[in-house]
């Protein structure tokens, strides 16, 4: 009788460990069709129209994550959160890339508190295809207190794009109102916020925010480049952005032969046009910043009395009277600056730079305005000079290793430098470069912060080389206030 108990026990143990496995397997299911966030890096439509998209789950990058169920054709691209209807939860607005649809559309999300959860409302279909010149943000335009929404762009027509919105209480919910749409060749900018009819809230004044556009004046003469300034204001009887004051900004002509040089449709021409040194035109006479244009390196220069920035030439999109550009900071990957370069004449253009976003809230900034191409006269050296610098480059590489000081070592061999100091390693990159004739060494530290880093010139006496940090000015190459560092060569012992 215990006998058959026991069999009984464990005929029923056994058969309840496989209903647990059949279970899982049956009945349990991966859901291979739940949508998952994408994140992919947006790229502009560059000069090899090449580009790869990475994808991960919306857990591997917390900066894009989209809180709004995405469909099975979308792609994130960008996302933004903040109250949109006012209602004291925060919602989400996101950038979608879809199936078979080269724009990006816009999606709002408002969250539900009740179902705590965030629910699609309206969607937007851009005419924005150039993914990364695109950019939205969220502010107080016009002086109502509340959360407008703004994205900004290029179209298919190399065309700068504004556009906003608003939400507006109604019997269904929500509308979403479209407060002012711009499109223009030229540039687009947020200015500076100004009083709204001198009305004070809670003892500060009501602010709105004027829009500026510039565009190309369309005349018989084409080959004249006459800027229309427009700006546009809000208006609290219409509700949305109107039409304020315009005014003509006279341009200068170009002779059309000279002009189809350097407009003939291709970027390198244009690059070609830009290859060189460009100072700032200073009301006092006094010229201290400088832009360096150098298609073939693919960099731009900025220098300012003892400083230098590097930016990366990334992608060039021509316009219909210049170019746009977008270039990221050589030493802090997430420091990107945008150009919007237009013609004034053949030694002039007129720069506009927005830094990280893609608008700028001001009227002007440290490195907009007028550029003049610097003519550099009398700074050549000359070929013995020049065989020179090659002959002290060959010998600074030749040489495996250099002594600095007394026990710090330093080496440059393929492109790569090595500074160590101790317990201190330092390594990095450089170039060979010639400037105005003069061969210089570029170096970039791999790290943020370094000893080394900028343009060094070369020289030698007796048996010691000296790297002299050197800064580009419309003078040619001059010494910098840095302090030459003496090179000895290093005699290894066993």
């Amino acid at each position: 009788m215990k006998r058959n108990i026991t069999i009984l026990l464990f005929f029923l143990i056994a058969a309840i460990l496989l209903f647990l496995f059949l279970g899982k397997e049956v009945f349990i299911k991966d859901d291979a069709s739940a949508v998952r966030a994408r994140t992919v890096i947006p790229v502009a439509n560059t000069e090899e129209q090449t580009a790869s998209i990475r994808q991960s789950s919306s857990s591997d990058d917390l900066s894009l994550t989209s809180l709004i169920p995405l469909l099975v054709d979308e792609i994130l691209i960008n996302a933004i959160s903040f109250d949109f209807n006012s209602d004291g939860y925060e919602d989400q607005v996101i950038a979608v890339k879809k199936a078979n649809n080269p724009h990006l559309v816009i999606v709002t999300g408002l969250y539900n508190p009740n179902r705590m959860t965030y629910e699609r409302f309206f969607q937007y279909q851009t005419k924005i295809s150039q993914s990364k010149t695109f950019s939205l943000s969220v502010m107080d335009l016009t002086g109502n207190q509340t959360n407008n929404l703004i994205y900004t762009g290029f179209t298919d027509l190399n065309e700068s794009v504004l556009e906003a919105f608003t939400l507006i209480p109604n019997p269904a919910g929500y509308e979403l109102k479209q407060i002012i749409s711009l499109y223009s060749e030229g540039t687009i900018l947020i200015q500076q916020a100004q009083p709204k009819g001198g009305v004070l809230y809670e003892q500060a004044e009501v602010l709105t925010y004027p829009i500026m556009v510039y565009s190309t004046e369309i005349t018989a003469d084409k080959d004249t480049f006459d800027q229309l300034q427009t700006i546009y204001v809000w208006s609290d009887s219409e509700q949305e952005y109107i039409k304020g004051t315009e005014t003509r900004v006279p341009g200068k002509k170009i002779e059309a032969k000279e002009l189809s040089k350097i407009q003939d449709g291709t970027i390198e021409s244009f690059a070609g046009f830009l290859n060189g040194l460009w100072a700032l035109s200073a009301h006092n006479g006094l010229t201290t910043q400088y832009l360096f244009f150098d298609y073939t390196a693919k960099e731009i220069i900025f220098s300012q009395e003892n400083t230098q920035e590097v930016y990366s030439w990334v992608n060039s999109t021509l316009r219909r009277n210049g170019v746009y550009l977008s270039t990221v900071n050589t030493s802090i990957s997430n420091l990107t600056r945008y150009f919007d370069i237009s013609l004034v004449s053949l030694d002039e253009v007129k720069i506009k730079i927005n830094d990280d976003v893609g608008m700028v809230i001001n009227s002007d900034t440290l490195w907009d305005g007028i550029y003049k191409k610097v003519q550099q006269k009398n700074i050549q050296s000359s070929t013995a000079d020049a065989s020179k610098d090659k002959a002290l480059l060959a010998e600074l590489e030749n040489n495996k290793i250099w002594k600095v000081m007394e026990t710090d070592t330093l080496s440059f061999t393929k492109g790569v430098y090595s500074f160590s100091s101790g317990s201190v390693v330092e390594t990095g990159i450089y170039s060979a470069k010639t400037v105005s004739g003069k061969h210089l060494i570029q170096i970039r530290s791999d790290a943020q912060t370094s000893l080394f880093g900028g343009f060094y010139s070369i020289e030698k006496k007796e048996e010691f080389l000296y790297l002299q940090p050197v800064r580009i000015t419309a003078d040619g190459i001059i010494s910098s206030s840095g302090t030459k560092i003496e090179l000895a060569k290093h005699i290894e012992t066993n």
